[in-house]
């Protein structure tokens, strides 16, 4: 099992010289124990570094799991809930797989798992992994 297609890897990074800035409305209704209380009704601004975001084109790509695992994870408000984390890597062709040393990139993806819907954490990765930015034009193979 595995994806195979024209691929398109978006990564970000944030500038070491240029900024934007960041504007700030707080409400004049924050409630008391709200850590901006003291700023209720004004307007802050500050200089953040510039995110720069960029996309790499790779046709013919190859994209296999490399490892999947479910496991618990707290919300913090009382729950408890699964998840499937999978890493990924990224080939520059199928037959580059075996080769030591071509893996283009190596990534982690996590989503939400449901025991009672879903049996295969590997089948329901690369399903997933289909929908997001990048991966549309992956098949499976």
């Amino acid at each position: 099992m595995a994806l195979s297609g024209s691929f398109i890897h978006y990564s970000s990074t944030t500038s070491e010289t240029e900024t934007d800035t960041l504007v700030i409305e707080y409400p004049a209704d924050l409630p008391a124990d709200d850590p901006n209380y003291s700023l209720r009704g004004t307007t802050t601004s500050e200089s953040v570094p510039r995110i720069i975001e960029t996309s790499q084109s790779y046709d013919d790509s190859y994209i296999q799991i490399q490892a999947a695992s479910i496991y618990n994870i707290d919300d913090n408000i009382g729950g408890l809930g699964k998840v499937c984390s999978v890493i990924w890597k990224l080939f520059p062709s199928e037959s580059d797989k075996t080769i030591s040393g071509s893996v283009l990139s190596r990534s982690d993806y996590t989503f939400d798992w449901d025991f009672e819907t879903m049996s295969n954490p590997y089948s329901e990765a690369y399903t997933r992994l289909k929908t997001e930015n990048g991966f549309e034009n992956l098949i499976d193979v």
